[in-house]
């Protein structure tokens, strides 16, 4: 039984003796809900910021200095490949950084518009340790 149905029942069921001390159940709750509640993304850290697109993830922003920013990403660049993968939404970009520790070097490719055509680029990055 998880801790929050061990409290409700605390609550809502006549005492019985052999029910758990309530300081017991509410410490379990709270060890439960905060190892819910870290969510911190794990992996490495590119410094960008990105939106859904049709034709993949949209480069929103880029932080200067980290591994998006060095290897030559620029905003309203569309990623489109990561690490030999293809990337058509931002879950599966996540789900690729989160398997990518700090240090790994990963080529990524862009679409990026130039004058009014699309161009595909290959750039190689470094992951960052997350700030």
């Amino acid at each position: 039984m998880d801790a929050f149905s061990k409290l409700l029942q605390y609550f809502f069921q006549p005492p019985r003796v052999d029910t758990e001390p309530l300081d017991n159940i509410v410490v379990d709750l709270f060890k439960n809900l905060f190892q819910k509640a870290d969510k911190t993304p794990k992996g490495g850290f590119l410094g960008i910021q990105v939106e859904q697109n049709l034709r993949g993830v949209e480069v929103a922003e880029v932080v200067p200095g980290y591994a998006a920013h060095r290897a030559g990403i620029c905003k309203g660049d569309i990623i489109v490949e990561m690490g030999k993968q293809p990337i058509h939404a931002v879950s599966e970009m996540l789900e690729k950084m989160n398997h990518c520790d700090p240090g790994t070097k990963l080529e990524v490719v862009v679409l990026r518009k130039e004058n009014s055509d699309w161009t595909k680029q290959k750039l190689l990055l470094t992951l960052d340790k997350r700030p």
